[in-house]
């Protein structure tokens, strides 16, 4: 009984934890990556948007993949018994590193938009960022400011933000 319980602990304390990520970006938010980048600033409007699907790194998936596998075959020893165990721990072995896999990968990728900008001095300016939470899906001619940034994350924000 005791086993059970903290095997179903476990995977929820996993499956939670693998799940806790939104796809959805915080404008206010920023990576350390970014502190100390120079960049420019000038308005433009958008004079076309796609939507994108940025994927999740190779390094989330492996990460995802061995954590998934160790919780399952964690939880094979515990439920098997016998030589039963080992049959048990490779088969929720392989099916967590399944699940881990999966999970991570679409935790980690989010919904994107791909902006052409046409800025003030005349030059077309193409930027990949996120959709943001406070701002949403971003339509073409819409104006705002584009911040360009060398070395950083470029981004066009749109007036009043």
């Amino acid at each position: 009984m005791k086993a059970k319980h903290l095997l179903t602990t476990t995977i929820a304390i996993a499956g939670l934890s693998l799940c806790s990520c939104s796809d959805m970006v915080s404008l206010y938010n920023s990576p350390n990556s970014d502190l100390g980048t120079a960049g420019e600033t000038m308005q433009g409007y958008v004079v076309s948007q796609y939507l994108v699907k940025t994927e999740a790194s190779q390094t989330s998936k492996t990460l995802g993949t061995i954590a998934g596998g160790a919780v399952g075959a964690g939880a094979g020893q515990m439920l098997g018994g016998g030589s039963g165990r080992v049959v048990s721990s490779v088969g929720f072995g392989l099916l967590g590193a399944a699940a881990g896999r999966a999970i991570t990968g679409s935790a980690a990728s989010s919904r994107s938009q791909r902006l052409t900008i046409k800025a003030v001095n005349g030059k077309n300016y193409t930027v990949v960022q996120p959709i943001y939470k406070e701002i949403g899906i971003i339509s073409e001619g819409t104006q705002g400011t584009l911040n360009l940034s060398y070395g950083g994350k470029s981004r066009f924000l749109p007036s009043g933000y």
